[in-house]
C-alpha cells in the first residue's frame, strides 16, 4: 500500500503541496496478505489537527480477484508475446503461454487533509483500514467502531501524475505553453469525505455490479489517452471474443507506440512506430500535432479519436466487425457522412456512432458492459470559475451501485512519456470513483446534468462504447 500526494503536471501548469491524495495497493499482496479472493478496503484519517477525531476518506474500494490464470493467452504483461506468424489462421490462438502475474495498482483519491484546507507538502499521516468481503454500508456505527482502532502512521509519497489528452471539440481546452505556474485552482477542491448517516443498519443489499477483465493496460506517450483508451477497448474485446469457434481478430500488437509525424513541407504524414502496434495504428490515424517522440504531442480533439479509431477499423477491421454508440458529445452523430467526415481524408469505412443520451449515465454504462461492450469515457477537469482546464479519457471496465451510491472503475496511464524512463508500466492502475451529478463547472451545489467524479469539479463529458459483432 502506498499513500500519495499528488504533484499534478499538466500542459497548462504545474500543481503542488494540495490536499489532493492517492492511495494506491498491490491486488496481488493484498489477496495474499487478506487470504480474499476478492473484497473490500475502506481508509480512515486520524485527524491530526482536531485530536480524536476519525474522519472515513475512502469507502469500498473495491479489490478485483486477480485471475490471471484464467485469462486468455494474451492478457496480463504481453509486451513480449508474439501472435505466431501472419500466416495462422486468424481464428486460432497461438498456444497459451504461461506469463508471470504483474500487479496493476487499485488506486483511489482521497483529500489528505479532511476539513482543512491547507498547502504545503505533506510527510505522514494517521490512518487504519478495514477490509470486508463485502461492501460496508457508511453509518455512523462503522465510523465509531473504526475509531476505537489504533492507527498507523504511513509516510506521504510525492508523485508525478500528468494524464492528459482529451481537449473536446478545439485546442483550447488543454492550453500548452502558456503555464501560469502552482494555480491549486487548475484542479479544484479533492473529494470530499463521505458524511455517514445514523444507524441501526437497516440495509443489507449486495452491490449491484458487473466487472469485465481488466488486465490490459499499457505505457501511454505525452498526451495519448484518447488513442490508448481506444486500442485498451478493442483489445478487451478481441481477448474476449476471439476464441474458436468465434472470430474477432486485430493483426497488431498489444505494445506502446506512437503515430509520428513527418513534416513533409507545408503537409505532414503521420507513421506508426512500431508499425505492429495497435495504438500507433490508431494514433497515427488521429494525426496528433507534434508527435515526434514518446514525449512530445498535442492532445485529441473529438473528431480526431473519431477519425482515428474508425479509420483504424476501416484499414483493420476486416475479421472484426463493431457497432459504436454513444452519449454525451456536441453531435447526435459522428463517423461517415455525418459529423467528422473526410476532413482528412481518411476512409471510415462506413462506420458511425448514433447518440443514445445527451450526457453520460451511470445507467448506461453498466448496461454497455453488462453486454460485453467496451467502454471509453472522457472527462473533464474544471476550475472554481468553471473553466475547463485539461482533460483525459479511460477505458471503463466495471460499475457498482450499492448503498445508494454509483461507482465506476476505469484503467490508465497516469504517467505519461517514454515507457522506458522511470521504470516499466510506471503509472499504470485501475481507479475506483463514485460519480452523481453534484455541481456545474463554477456552480457549486446546482446540478448541470454531468456526473461529477468523487464529488470534485471533474465531470464526465463523453462515452462511447463499442459492440463486437464476430464471425465464424
Amino acid at each position: 500500500m502506498t499513500i500519495q500526494q499528488i504533484i499534478f503536471d499538466f500542459d497548462a501548469g504545474t500543481v503542488r503541496g494540495t490536499d489532493w491524495g492517492r492511495v494506491q495497493f498491490d491486488p496481488v499482496m493484498w489477496g495474499k496478505v487478506t487470504g480474499m479472493k476478492s473484497g473490500y478496503i475502506n481508509m480512515f484519517i486520524h485527524s491530526q489537527g482536531r485530536v480524536g477525531e476519525v474522519i472515513w476518506v475512502v469507502q469500498n474500494l473495491f479489490m478485483p480477484a486477480q485471475n490471471v490464470k484464467n485469462c486468455p493467452p494474451s492478457a496480463g504483461n504481453n509486451a513480449g508475446l508474439s501472435r505466431g506468424p501472419s500466416s495462422a489462421r486468424p481464428g486460432r490462438r497461438p498456444a497459451a503461454v504461461h506469463l508471470a502475474k504483474r500487479s496493476t495498482p487499485m488506486s483511489v483519491y482521497f483529500d489528505l487533509r479532511p476539513g482543512v484546507e491547507g498547502s504545503g507538502p505533506m510527510d505522514s499521516i494517521m490512518v487504519c483500514f478495514v477490509v470486508s468481503k463485502q461492501a460496508l454500508p457508511v453509518v455512523e456505527e462503522i465510523l465509531a467502531k473504526a475509531g476505537s482502532f489504533r492507527p498507523t502512521r504511513v509516510t506521504v509519497k510525492p508523485v508525478i501524475v500528468n494524464a492528459e489528452g482529451d481537449l473536446l471539440d478545439d485546442d483550447t481546452s488543454t492550453r500548452g505553453g502558456e503555464g501560469d505556474g502552482d494555480d491549486s485552482d487548475m484542479v479544484g477542491p479533492p473529494p470530499l469525505p463521505p458524511d455517514p448517516g445514523p444507524g441501526p443498519i437497516d440495509d443489507l443489499a449486495f452491490p449491484i455490479a458487473i466487472y469485465q477483465n481488466n488486465q490490459r493496460n499499457m505505457q501511454c506517450a505525452k498526451n495519448q489517452c484518447v488513442p490508448m483508451a481506444h486500442a485498451n477497448v478493442l483489445q478487451y474485446l478481441e481477448d474476449r471474443y476471439h476464441t474458436p469457434p468465434l472470430v474477432w481478430f486485430l493483426p497488431q500488437q498489444p505494445i506502446p507506440g506512437i503515430g509520428m509525424e513527418i513534416p513533409q513541407g507545408e503537409f505532414s504524414t503521420w507513421e506508426p512506430v512500431p508499425e505492429n502496434s495497435l495504438v500507433a495504428n490508431i494514433d497515427s490515424r488521429t494525426k496528433r500535432k507534434g508527435i515526434f517522440d514518446f514525449n512530445t504531442g498535442s492532445g485529441t480533439r473529438r473528431c480526431q479519436q473519431i477519425r482515428g479509431v474508425f479509420g483504424y477499423m476501416a484499414a483493420f477491421g476486416n475479421l472484426a466487425k463493431v457497432k459504436f454508440r454513444h452519449q454525451g458529445g456536441d453531435d447526435p452523430n459522428y463517423g461517415h457522412e455525418t459529423t467528422c467526415d473526410n476532413d482528412d481524408f481518411i476512409d471510415l469505412g462506413g462506420l458511425v456512432t448514433e447518440t443514445e443520451g445527451a450526457n453520460p449515465t451511470w445507467n448506461w454504462i453498466f448496461d454497455q458492459l453488462k453486454l460485453g461492450r467496451g467502454v471509453a469515457m472522457s472527462f473533464g477537469r474544471y476550475d472554481s470559475k468553471g473553466e475547463r482546464k485539461s482533460g483525459h479519457m479511460l477505458r471503463v471496465w466495471g460499475a457498482m451501485r450499492f448503498d445508494g451510491k454509483d461507482y465506476l472503475y476505469t484503467l490508465d496511464d497516469s504517467v505519461q512519456g517514454d515507457p522506458s524512463a522511470g521504470g516499466k508500466n510506471t503509472g499504470i492502475q485501475i481507479e475506483q470513483w463514485e460519480v452523481a451529478d453534484t455541481a456545474g463547472p463554477g456552480d457549486p451545489g446546482n446540478p448541470d446534468g454531468r456526473l461529477n467524479m468523487n464529488g470534485s469539479t471533474w465531470e464526465i463529458e463523453f462515452a462511447i462504447s463499442a459492440e463486437a459483432k464476430p464471425t465464424l
